[in-house]
């Protein structure tokens, strides 16, 4: 099927729109706009002073400011205006710095913009300070709807938040909840304590230690003293005189070491009636 050409008289060319050529078709509609002739095409930058390359010519810009202008949304030969103090903005020529927001907003000049630009951190700070205050008075009221001290069971509580006291209303208080805490520890953890204690003992004289633990010395000794050769009743506690203790055989103080081979089990009366002599010199 061969391709339809302009109707017009010795015009062989393919048809545009409407059975005319696009060369007819724009005559056509210039007709019927009152207009015989077409327009002048632009054989310079509409930009005052502009020395770019004219050969590529958009709306009678060059290209390089037609790029610019299509980056800026703005019209390069129209003066643009300073937002705050209404000074012309530098033009929109290659090269030129140029501090202006785009998206068709308000633009602003290199000083109104720094101005702006304090203005808006000193608000920031402002703000940022006002809600510090704020997350502080909220964490007082909270702190003052605790619950009352936990060692001298005070209502009002004080202001603790640096030092992280929030069950206690001081930091006199804080300190004997510590110490409170760390006896029911040391009370239930008697034997661990005592184990540190002795391994203690041992370094301050410079001599050998081992983990000497109490069921396998009692196990050792068939619960029996080794110094008046009782019975031991485990159920007793320190300080009661006959409660379990661990001797030295030969004492620390002496040269002995704080091992199975130099301990034995022993009433807290008999060992602190030996004292520093050796089961020899007792026997």
């Amino acid at each position: 099927m061969s391709e339809p050409i302009c109707s017009t008289p010795d015009c062989g060319r393919p048809v545009h729109a409407k059975a005319l050529c696009q060369r007819h078709y724009a005559r056509s509609r210039r007709i019927a706009r009152g207009s015989t002739t077409p327009p002048p095409r632009p054989t310079s930058c509409r930009v005052p002073g502009c020395v770019q390359d004219q050969k590529r010519l958009c709306r009678g810009l060059c290209y390089p400011h037609y790029n610019q202008a299509r980056r800026y949304g703005v019209d390069p030969v129209v003066p643009v205006l300073c937002g705050s103090c209404k000074a012309a903005l530098p033009d929109l020529v290659p090269g030129t710095t140029r501090v202006a927001e785009r998206g068709g907003r308000t633009r602003y000049c290199a000083g109104c913009a720094r101005r702006r630009d304090d203005r808006a951190k000193v608000e920031h700070v402002r703000r940022l300070r006002a809600s510090v205050k704020t997350s502080t008075e909220r964490a007082a009221k909270r702190r003052r709807r605790l619950a009352p001290c936990l060692v001298c069971g005070a209502t009002e509580q004080a202001d603790n938040r640096k030092g992280g006291l929030t069950a206690t209303c001081s930091l006199d208080c804080h300190k004997q909840r510590l110490r409170d805490i760390k006896a029911v520890w040391r009370k239930s953890n008697r034997e661990f304590v005592a184990q540190l204690q002795h391994a203690r003992r041992a370094r301050r004289h410079q001599a050998p230690y081992d983990v000497v633990e109490r069921r396998v010395l009692m196990d050792r000794f068939a619960g029996r003293c080794g110094l008046c050769d009782r019975g031991i009743d485990e159920d007793l506690k320190h300080p009661d005189p006959m409660s379990f203790s661990v001797d030295h055989i030969i004492p620390l103080a002496r040269g002995g070491e704080h091992t199975y081979a130099n301990t034995q089990p022993a009433h807290l009366r008999c060992n602190l009636s030996k004292g520093v002599r050796t089961s020899v010199d007792v026997a």
